[in-house]
Formats: structure tokens, C-alpha cells, sequence
């Protein structure tokens, strides 16, 4: 998987992949370094990090991503092999061009980033979710003129706010992400494997001094969850 990298100075892209305050503007809010290793936290799964010259390269747990800084391209390559699924190599696949959203997001502009991160169960199939996305109230949803694609701008409805967006990554039934205009945010939503069921993940990072949206969990609730999924793993006890 080759995907290019957003355009931008190398000494730029050097930070955001290698620095704990570069990483924290679109990777993760926990993003740390540790002996030559990255990840969301130190007791979670890491990444090896090496450098050398324009070429930055991430490896660990079967996946290795090679950033050739001066051609602005990441070659991804995921697990092969026993265990690793299709459905496996998709979520990646969904996980990492959310990534690299926020990573070009977070390379537009200076300033200091927020972020808030909600995830809710989903009581539906992969098909299912990606349907009450698209559907007309959805996150990526037809514009005014009837498309659908990446860079459509339309009008989305959020916890009973209209907000102007443009879609920059739409990766179904996995994955979609909006740039809204105002405030300055980055919307990454993806669907993926939970414990019991499949679960919504929504990462919303704001950039400047207005106060981010409220109210969007419990919506994020409603727009995927049924009523029995509160009911898993409780006993007759509970």
C-alpha cells in the first residue's frame, strides 16, 4: 500500500513523525518515545522508529511503514501470513488512511491542537454501520447536488448543529473523516472489531481557541447503538 504524504518541508514531516508534540497533533493525544520506540502509551503496543536520512521507518507487530520524506510517500505493508484476515488487513487499511488524514490535517496549520476521543458499541454488521453513514442525516452523505465522493462539501448535522464540511476520506464500509469549516476540526470515524460487538470509534481534534462541540457522544450513541447493547455481559446479579 503506497499512499502519498501530504506536501510539506521534510523538517516539518520529520517532527510530526518523530517528535511526542508532533505525534500528539494527529497520531494519538498519548503519543510517547521510549528508547527508540513509539506508541500511544508505554504499556501499549509499539512501533520501532528509526531514522535515517529522508526515509523514517515504523515497524513492529507485522506492519512496517517506510516515509520517503523527500518523495513525500508512505509504503505500507501489513501482516501477511496465519492470522492475518482480510477483515484484519481492511481495519488497518481503514485505521492507517484515517492516520494520515489527521497527519495532513495537523500539517496545514500552526497552532495548538485538542482532542477528544469517544467510542460506543455497535449493535450492526460492517454493511449496516456504513449505511447510517451515508444515509442522507449521515456523517458522509450526498451533497446538495447529489455526490458523494471525496472533496463533496455538504452540510452535516451533529448533536442538533449544522456544520459545512468536506469529506477527505471515504473508506466503506470502515472508515470516514471530515474537515469542518468552523469550528477549525478534524472528524475520523471508523468502524471496527470490539469484544462483544463491533465498535464506533470517533476522534474529533479541534485546532484554535473556540470551545469544541458538545453533546456528540450521546449522538454518536443513537446514530449506531440498539437498546440490548447495554444489556451484554450482565448477569442475572446485575
Amino acid at each position: 500500500m503506497r499512499t502519498p504524504l501530504p506536501l510539506a518541508p521534510p523538517g516539518r514531516l520529520l517532527h510530526a513523525l518523530t517528535e511526542p508534540g508532533g505525534l500528539r497533533r494527529w497520531w494519538d493525544p498519548e503519543a510517547t518515545l521510549h528508547e527508540g520506540r513509539l506508541g500511544p502509551g508505554l504499556d501499549a503496543p509499539t512501533l520501532g522508529l528509526h531514522v535515517a536520512g529522508d526515509v523514517v521507518t515504523w515497524e513492529g507487530e507485522g506492519i512496517r511503514a517506510r516515509f520517503d520524506l523527500a518523495a513525500r510517500v508512505v509504503d505500507l505493508t501489513l501482516p501477511e501470513g496465519q492470522g492475518a484476515s482480510a477483515d484484519d488487513r481492511a481495519d488497518l487499511e481503514a485505521g492507517w488512511a484515517l492516520a494520515l488524514a489527521g497527519l495532513a490535517w495537523a500539517l496545514a496549520e500552526e497552532g495548538a491542537v485538542s482532542w477528544r476521543r469517544m467510542e460506543v458499541p455497535v449493535a450492526l454488521s460492517y454493511g449496516d454501520a456504513w449505511g447510517r453513514i451515508v444515509e442522507p442525516e449521515g456523517l458522509a452523505g450526498p451533497d446538495a447536488s447529489g455526490g458523494a465522493g471525496p472533496e463533496a462539501r455538504r452540510a452535516v448535522r451533529i448533536a442538533g448543529v449544522c456544520y459545512a464540511a468536506r469529506t477527505v476520506v471515504s473508506a466503506g464500509p470502515r472508515a470516514v473523516a471530515l474537515v469542518l469549516d468552523e469550528p477549525d476540526a478534524l472528524v475520523r470515524l471508523q468502524i471496527g472489531p470490539g469484544e462483544s460487538v463491533n465498535t464506533a470509534r470517533l476522534d474529533l481534534t479541534t485546532r484554535g481557541e473556540a470551545p469544541p462541540p458538545t453533546g456528540w457522544e450521546p449522538w454518536l450513541a443513537r446514530r449506531f447503538g440498539m437498546t440490548w447493547v447495554t444489556q451484554l455481559g450482565q448477569t442475572e446479579e446485575d
